[in-house]
């Protein structure tokens, strides 16, 4: 009976975790111009995500760490791309 209801529990926890994915965080909000962009792969599927109209993936990257925990893009190689693609500071 107690593993029934464990299970139980644990299915409406994962369910309402996947509703949350969806739902716009009210504090990011402030911060970005938020829209819903659908991507089609060539295999013909298709994925929609919510993307910030105001952020660069250059910011990303420039976020994310490498396997070492080193920055995935320093900070020279960050302008460099930005002046690359023609935005500049």
């Amino acid at each position: 009976m107690a593993r029934k209801r464990l299970i139980e529990e644990d299915r409406r926890r994962r369910k309402s975790d996947g509703d949350m994915v969806q739902r716009p965080n009210v504090f990011a909000a402030q911060h970005g111009d938020y829209a819903i962009k659908r991507e089609n792969f060539a295999n013909g599927s298709h994925a929609q995500m919510r993307v910030n109209l105001n952020e660069s993936p250059l910011s990303g990257l420039a976020r994310r760490k490498g396997a070492d925990g080193k920055p995935f893009l320093s900070a020279p190689n960050w302008g460099r791309a930005w002046r690359k693609i023609g935005i500049g500071f």
